[in-house]
């Protein structure tokens, strides 16, 4: 999924890359990385990969230093929710 900004309340497999924001809601299942400019991430909310701020990445980029910062957000959840995918362009 490629879109500038993302509300997700499901499951979505595969790589999420906000442009701009996205929202995670508690019921959010990703099994993917995350990359994104701002995150709201709800309780509940799972990610299984990476989540990768991309706020200065052309900044840092040009002056040779890393352009991206890896955070591990992996939780563990039972619960096997299947909600709505809400993209707003």
């Amino acid at each position: 999924v490629r879109v500038p900004n993302i509300v997700l309340n499901g499951r979505v497999t595969g790589d999420v890359h906000a442009g701009e924001r996205i929202t995670l809601n508690s019921k959010a299942r990703v099994y993917g990385n995350v990359f994104y400019k701002l995150i709201e991430m709800a309780g509940g909310a799972t990610v299984n990969g990476q989540m990768v701020h991309e706020g200065e990445a052309k900044k840092e980029g040009a002056s040779g230093k890393s352009s991206v910062t890896p955070i591990d957000a992996t939780s563990q959840s039972n619960e096997n929710s299947i909600g709505q995918l809400k993209v707003n362009k």
